[in-house]
């Protein structure tokens, strides 16, 4: 069975109808989302049409068009996507902007979405608009290092298929120090442990983790740690910090 059909009987009620809520198989960071979806793009709903099996066919008038792979090229300003039936839809609104993440339906031929991908209003997709950004205008700078700073060292291989972004035991309100050969950016973890790094070219760096207040406290709490940033693909992190008890 197709990839997209399981993710669909996966959104479907698999527990009693009194649990109303969708499960996915799969959650993805924005790169890993990018790189599984066929469309990726802003648009506006222009119309919203029932369609068969309980599904909708959105109308979409598009702004702007991050990724098309598909072998339909059209010129069309307007792009049709099925909503996701039952808990798994949308509810997606007329005269709305969005920014929609799309996959090719081999059985159909449609272009489907649903509460799986990370299609959200735009005013609740800045961090994927951050990446989206790089993606389109970086010209080589146009990778994503991503990471997460815990005190379990059992977290250190983040399971990239089911992606919450945080991580267990995190380390809050550290500073992240990225270094390449030719310079140093720096970042703090948040509340989840996590750290981003976007714009970045294809290349070897190092990640090392200081207490907060860097520079004028340099202790170094972990790495470095190096770390290859591959072209067109999605680097995920997980650094260890020994936490310090008091009288320790």
């Amino acid at each position: 069975m197709h990839v997209m059909r399981s993710i669909r009987m996966a959104c479907l009620l698999l527990a009693p109808q009194i649990l109303a809520a969708c499960h996915c198989l799969v959650s993805r960071s924005t790169c890993h989302e990018v790189s599984a979806s066929n469309l990726v793009f802003i648009g506006t709903v222009d119309t919203i049409q029932p369609a068969e099996r309980s599904t909708q066919k959105v109308r979409f008038k598009v702004k702007t068009m991050f990724r098309r792979k598909t072998d339909a090229e059209s010129n069309s300003p307007f792009v049709d996507i099925w909503n996701e039936a039952g808990d798994c839809s949308i509810a997606f609104q007329t005269g709305e902007t969005y920014l929609v993440y799309a996959t090719d339906d081999e059985q159909s031929d449609h272009f489907e979405t649903g509460v799986c991908h990370r299609t959200a209003r735009l005013s609740d997709a800045g961090e994927d608009l951050a990446y989206l950004y790089f993606l389109q205008n970086g010209g080589k700078e146009t990778n994503r290092l991503e990471g997460f700073v815990t005190s379990d060292i059992q977290q250190l291989h983040p399971d990239r298929f089911h992606y919450t972004g945080a991580i267990k035991s995190p380390v809050a309100n550290v500073v992240v120090e990225l270094k390449s050969k030719a310079w140093s950016r720096y970042t703090e973890s948040d509340g989840g442990g996590r750290f981003v790094f976007d714009g970045l070219a294809e290349g070897d760096y190092q990640v090392s983790v200081f207490e907060l207040g860097f520079p004028e406290h340099t202790e170094k709490l972990s790495g470095p740690k190096r770390i290859r940033v591959r072209a067109d693909a999605c680097t995920i992190t997980a650094l260890p910090v020994l936490i310090r008890h008091p009288g320790r």
